[in-house]
């Protein structure tokens, strides 16, 4: 109800009050959408009046205006406005009879307007004619336009019951909700349904289905809210736990369950309103950004399981690795050099099938047998690399559902501090930092793809000629390591030092370099060459056409190309 009519018509009566034959020293933004006027005492050199500042929002999802003592100006991105209103004294300030518009005149002869439109609000300056001379927000607006004198009467005014029944009998197929709002344009929604809970009625009712009780009910409960609102404010704050729900200058049976914060000033309330609602609205967007990136840290977690449990059902040819290499082994005598395979009895099977071998042409037989040997190795390193890879993983989505329960939990900006303390360690094991002034951040997005390897190592890919040389130029750090398809053009990939845990192992170091494959024009390739360097010995040639660079110190790795797991 911040900007409600009849708020704003009891803050121009207090402005009016406070701070006719006041000056207007400095007219200012430094917060977009908000405009700051403030003034001296009428008075020179008075101790009663202190200098005020006007807070004006003209957030379109948030318009109110209200006082407080002079406001402290940034130091800079600070911007004057209204020059030719600045110097002038206040001779009134009144209230338009039945819009949300205020006038502030000035001795100048000029004025300004403010005028509270939701999405179309605005302050504005006229001349003494009423001509729009300049605006604090060009919303269309048309200088020498006149903006009026706010002399004219509302659309509608009722002074007792018998008008207001007549009105809304002249519409008996009329919805309640609807006529109420057309009938008091000025009460806004938030008033008609407090008369509707006043009267105990629905908003979709009909006037023909009110008994003639029931509607002299309602047209009491109207003219009641009305002598309510022109009353001096009883200025409260409705909360819901530690959660303001709204502002309001009259009791509202609306929220008669809940608790409220009473205020002696218009101004006080409107002010810890705007500024608690500001707080809870950073605690909601803090707490709902943490739980987003905990649900998307989740489901690549889940879908890594998932891809690892179906890796796991086709990684176990150890065993027939190692059967190869031994029916290899027995039957050295039947295998030649330069042989690309063989046939042997499977003496290994009841029925001793026939099988064929491939054997590597320049190879030795008992090469051939080693090969088949260390592939059986390599297999079962791999999947049990594997199986601790799954564990580590199912560990990471339990602590993530922990993570997401404790948030849910944290109902005030003090529990989502407390939270976030308790587990940093784990917030951080994710990607998600929290500093150590509690401000809760979320990593930003990067402007490449991105990637985690094996240890848990952040990769970044670029996207283009440009976004490449913005990766390597500006964002790689010099013990990264920097990788591209060899001979071949491809995004440069950046595998980040310092983003896992221990030291980069081989299997990441390759996982990066298929990355770097698979961005390249070799991508179909069974196996790519890649190039690999230390960040530090990358260097671009002034001149040089975008995305190209120069490397030293290069070692190449064969590799296929392919992408990590999501969340490997």
């Amino acid at each position: 109800m911040v900007s409600n009519y009849y708020t704003l018509r009891h803050i121009a009566l207090d402005l009016d009050r406070r701070l006719a034959g006041a000056i207007l020293r400095e007219a200012y933004s430094q917060e977009r959408n908000q405009l700051i006027l403030t003034f001296d005492p009428s008075l020179p050199q008075s101790t009663e009046e202190p200098p005020y500042s006007l807070i004006v929002s003209c957030e379109p999802s948030a318009n109110f205006c209200f006082l407080r003592r002079r406001q402290t100006r940034a130091k800079k991105n600070t911007i004057d406005l209204f020059p030719l209103c600045t110097g002038s004294r206040v001779r009134s300030i009144t209230m338009h009879p039945s819009d949300r518009q205020m006038f502030i005149h000035l001795e100048s002869s000029s004025q300004l307007l403010l005028q509270f439109f939701g999405s179309s609000a605005n302050v504005v300056c006229a001349d003494v004619n009423g001509n729009v001379i300049d605006a604090f927000l060009c919303r269309d607006i048309e200088v020498n336009k006149s903006i009026g004198d706010g002399s004219v009467r509302p659309s509608t005014a009722f002074d007792s019951p018998l008008e207001i029944k007549t009105y809304l009998h002249s519409f008996p197929d009329g919805n309640l909700g609807r006529l109420l709002k057309s009938a008091f344009p000025t009460f806004g929604s938030l008033l008609v349904r407090e008369i509707l809970v006043r009267t105990n009625l629905d908003s979709i009712q009909n006037v023909a289905e009110l008994s003639t009780r029931r509607l002299a009910d309602l047209c009491d409960a109207v003219l009641q809210l009305l002598r309510e609102l022109h009353l001096p404010p009883d200025s409260r704050i409705y909360i819901e736990g530690e959660h303001p729900l709204e502002f309001s200058i009259v009791p509202l049976q609306l929220f008669g369950n809940h608790q409220y914060h009473r205020y002696d000033s218009i101004h006080e309330g409107i002010g810890r309103f705007v500024g608690t609602v500001r707080k809870d609205r950073a605690f909601v967007d803090a707490r709902q950004a943490l739980l987003h990136r905990l649900e998307r840290e989740y489901d690549r977690t889940t879908r890594a399981l998932e891809k690892i449990s179906q890796d796991l059902e086709t990684m176990s040819r150890a065993d027939f690795y190692e059967k190869m290499g031994k029916l290899l082994m027995a039957n050295l005598h039947r295998v030649e050099k330069g042989m690309k395979s063989v046939e042997i009895e499977d003496v290994f099977e009841s029925s001793s099938p026939i099988v064929k071998i491939s054997l590597e042409a320049n190879l030795t037989p008992s090469r051939n047998a080693e090969r088949y040997f260390d592939k059986a190795k390599k297999s079962r390193r791999s999947a049990e690399e594997t199986m601790e890879r799954k564990v580590s993983l199912r560990r990471q989505a339990e602590m993530i559902r922990k993570l997401r329960s404790a948030l849910e939990e944290a109902s005030t900006t003090e529990a989502l501090h407390a939270c976030t303390e308790e587990y940093r360690d784990q917030f951080e094991k994710i990607g998600i930092r929290i500093d150590r002034k509690s401000q809760i951040k979320s990593e930003p997005e990067v402007p490449f793809r991105a990637f985690r390897v094996t240890g848990g190592f952040e990769v970044w890919a670029g996207k283009s000629s440009a976004n490449n040389d913005l990766l390597t130029m500006k964002y790689a750090k010099p013990n990264d390591l920097w990788f591209h398809a060899r001979g071949a053009g491809g995004s440069h990939v950046i595998l980040r030092a310092g983003t896992g845990k221990g030291e980069l192992s081989k299997r990441a170091i390759e996982e990066a370099a298929s990355v770097a494959a698979y961005y390249s024009k070799m991508k179909n390739a069974k196996s790519v060459p890649v190039a690999m360097t230390e960040r530090k010995y990358v260097r671009k040639p002034k001149g040089s056409p975008i995305g190209t660079v120069v490397i030293e110190r290069e070692r190449v790795l064969f590799v296929e190309p392919k992408l990590p797991s999501p969340s490997t």
